[in-house]
């Protein structure tokens, strides 16, 4: 159960090292009663470096106090001593797609476990801190590429896949070059990601009304199993390739205008790498009418299961 903290500001305020004005953050708070859990959840949107405190939880509260959880019209603040008071760095940096999460227990605002399922209200603001004097971190200084329209054609999808896997090999190469491996080598992927495995059979059971979202969390397996499920309907080749391609993208791309005239992607760099190796396979067959740039890579297609039918 998703609910809005008071003093929610309508978008964040994103602090570079030479601004280092505060403002409020959005922020949201999550109730997990059957963990008997709160949580205060600050997801970063903005291109620029955003800093808070660690323990901010201590002071933003009504009063600059701890914060106050709110229940049957009955406030509970946060007891003392119940989340630990940072000693040293207790700036937190921040980029966008990065979260910062705080979990309290119902113990901790002594909650009596009768109002346990009762609707509650977290009474807190989440100030910005300033980043002067914090390191920038090394997802600032990755690069993306230009926004690549989708296209309304086999040849412009295949296009873009070309780029694809052009970025896969630069990534792997990148890769190899820091930890000192080979760029060739296979990785050992996990089977339970793959068709037939736990994790990808999870994502199989959901309607597609639940697959279809631009969000990169799990993005590689919904989009796989809606071209497959298109594949197998015997869906026009356009419509399976642009699923097979949104599924393919390497970590941390992302998507504009999702659906409208100028769906358009870009790539970035990140602390991730590695592409979906089922939707690899699918697009090069699909692409190889119109020719291919392959992956620095064997493959692993032959041992790919079909999906149930």
């Amino acid at each position: 159960m998703r609910l809005r903290m008071i003093g929610l500001a309508l978008s964040a305020l994103a602090l570079a090292s030479s601004a280092p004005a505060p403002g409020i953050l959005p922020h949201e708070v999550v109730d997990r009663p059957e963990y008997r859990t709160i949580s205060l959840e600050f997801d970063a949107v903005d291109e620029k470096p955003v800093c808070m405190l660690e323990d901010w939880v201590l002071t933003g509260g009504p009063g600059g106090g701890p914060v106050v959880l709110e229940v049957a019209g009955k406030r509970y603040p946060l007891k003392s001593g119940a989340v630990g008071r940072c000693e040293r760095d207790c700036v937190v940096r921040l980029v966008k797609g990065y979260a910062q999460n705080t979990h309290i227990p119902y113990e901790a605002f002594e909650l009596p476990e009768a109002l346990d399922e009762a609707p509650k209200t977290v009474n807190a603001t989440l100030v910005a801190s300033s980043c002067e004097g914090t390191k920038p971190l090394r997802e600032e200084s990755y690069k993306a590429t230009e926004w690549m329209p989708l296209g309304s054609s086999e040849q412009e999808i295949c296009r873009v896949f070309g780029e694809v896997t052009r970025w896969e090999n630069r990534d792997r190469i990148r890769n190899a070059r820091q930890i000192g491996e080979s760029s060739r080598k296979v990785p050992d992927y996990d089977r339970q990601q793959l068709p037939g495995g736990a994790i990808f059979d999870y994502y199989l059971s959901r309607p597609d009304a639940e697959m279809a979202d631009p969000k990169e969390f799990s993005r590689d397996f919904r989009f796989y199993i809606l071209g497959e499920r298109a594949r197998v309907a015997g869906a026009p080749r356009l419509r399976q390739m642009r699923d097979f391609l949104i599924s393919a993208l390497p970590p941390a791309s992302e998507i504009r205008d999702f659906g409208g005239e100028g769906e358009s992607v870009r790539f970035k760099q990140s602390n991730a790498f590695g592409v979906y190796m089922p939707a690899m396979c699918r697009m090069q067959d699909l692409c190889r009418p119109h020719g291919v740039v392959r992956t620095s890579h064997k493959l692993p297609c032959g041992d790919i299961q079909e999906l149930p039918r």
